[in-house]
């Protein structure tokens, strides 16, 4: 519940950020960042879930006590 709570509230705050930075300044390239916000409504769920397996699958950092540890580990010995 408090990861749930934290996450809504940074999505809030970079949010609103966002959007006055966007229609509240001048800065060089606020447009961009107003489309790079854009971009999870243009892509299905699925698809952001798969590229994020994919990415967590190549990159190789030291998770331990997880699912993907006790898979990996039964796999390569």
């Amino acid at each position: 519940m408090i990861l749930a709570s934290a996450t809504a509230t940074l999505a809030v705050l970079l949010g609103s950020l966002v959007g006055w930075i966007d229609l509240q300044t001048t800065l060089r390239g606020r447009k961009l960042l107003d489309y790079a916000s854009l971009i999870p409504l243009g892509l299905p769920g699925i698809v952001v879930a798969v590229a994020l397996i994919q990415f967590w699958l190549r990159v190789r950092l030291p998770i331990y006590a997880t699912l993907f540890d006790s898979q990996q580990s039964s796999v390569f010995g």
